[in-house]
């Protein structure tokens, strides 16, 4: 309903003024970040607890509104990122306290620009699960093994464990992966979905134009690279394997499964456009072409 998009927008921008003030004030005073991070998380549980008791509705099992998860993850960017990268690039410090700040920086970034897309396009879906942290098992597992394996390596190798060459490579591919994930989803709109449809909505167009005119898939493209990336940067050698050969069968998988509905969708409109735009991630357009012969 228009008065319910109109508030969940509202709670929106509050809680991204919210984030930006007291990001602000972490980085005032460090000293006291930990305490008020602390405090804020309270307030932000509290008060979505209270807003949704006087819906009367049922309290859900993760209380957090979109607009409230938006704030804290802008307020971990702050806090968890710049809060430890800046005092480390005026320093000597690059190794540790400095990389990790880097990945933790994409990984927020991720998150928060994923709301921002549900927040913009798909209003009456914005809830928690917009922001992705509840991705799947496989996806919060991932990501504590590459945290594991990242402080496992610098306590027993120390500097000698990550190479700047390598991380400066991982960040600025992973900066790519992103705009290049973000770009398709902006400029899909309301026909970029984070759950693959099965039926046809009335106002569902075959989007061509932007990046969707040199990759069929932008948007995965972009999470490909990125997600590898961050194990680069992170100088992480098993993840960045694991990470690569998982990720490209999850695409491979998911591809498979939503061309056919585009196909059953669009008919000779989508098989047209297939043949003379590919997919980007390494190899699967190959496979793809295997299975279509």
């Amino acid at each position: 309903k228009p008065e319910v998009a109109r508030r969940k927008r509202l709670e929106f921008g509050v809680g991204w003024a919210a984030s930006f003030c007291i990001g602000i004030l972490f980085l005032s005073d460090v000293g006291y970040r930990w305490l008020i991070f602390v405090a804020f998380v309270a307030v932000l549980l509290g008060g979505s607890f209270v807003q949704t008791n006087r819906s009367r509705r049922p309290p859900p099992k993760m209380v957090y509104t979109a607009s409230y998860s938006l704030a804290l993850l802008c307020t971990c960017v702050l806090q968890l990122s710049m809060g430890a990268l800046l005092p480390s690039l005026l320093s000597d410090a690059w190794i540790g306290q400095t990389v990790f700040a880097l990945y933790v920086f994409l990984i927020c970034i991720f998150h928060c620009l994923e709301t921002v897309f549900v927040a913009m396009f798909h209003t009456e879906d914005l809830d928690f699960r917009a922001t992705l942290i509840n991705n799947g098992a496989p996806y919060t597992a991932a990501m504590c093994v590459a945290i594991v394996e990242y402080w496992v390596e610098y306590f027993l190798l120390g500097d000698s464990s990550s190479l700047p060459i390598l991380t400066i490579i991982g960040f600025v591919v992973a900066v790519i992966g992103q705009f290049l994930r973000s770009w398709a989803q902006f400029c899909a709109g309301r026909n970029f979905t984070h759950i693959v449809a099965d039926e046809k909505v009335a106002n569902h167009r075959l989007v061509t134009s932007g990046p969707y005119s040199f990759s069929r898939h932008p948007g995965y493209d972009g999470w490909f690279f990125w997600s590898v990336a961050t194990q680069l940067l992170l100088c992480n050698p098993l993840c960045t394997v694991a990470f690569a050969i998982v990720s490209w069968r999850f695409f491979f998988e998911r591809i498979v499964h939503e061309e056919y509905g585009l196909r059953q969708f669009f008919g000779d409109a989508y098989r047209d456009y297939a043949r003379k735009v590919p997919v980007r991630i390494p190899g699967l357009q190959a496979a793809l072409d295997r299975i279509a012969t």
